[in-house]
């Protein structure tokens, strides 16, 4: 599969729009929660709970989607 058909099938299913976004937020939440220690020590479920949270408000809003679609795609 070509480098172009593959970038327009990944568009197509919505990988700029949904899923890329959504793994970058929550990993950079989690990330954060998992060194500063806020809801406490060894706490890794409450950690992705929290962050999969935040992830899926943040996919939800359509401003800071937008912006965010418009990153991924420039990176």
């Amino acid at each position: 599969m070509p480098q172009t058909a593959l970038v327009s099938f990944l568009a197509d299913y919505g990988f700029y729009e949904v899923f890329l976004p959504f793994i970058l937020v929550f990993a950079i939440v989690y990330g954060i929660l998992q060194k500063t220690h806020i809801l406490g020590k060894d706490k890794k479920r409450i950690n992705v709970l929290v962050a999969l949270a935040i992830a899926l408000v943040a996919l939800g809003s359509i401003q800071f989607s937008g912006i965010l679609k418009d990153f991924v795609i420039k990176l």
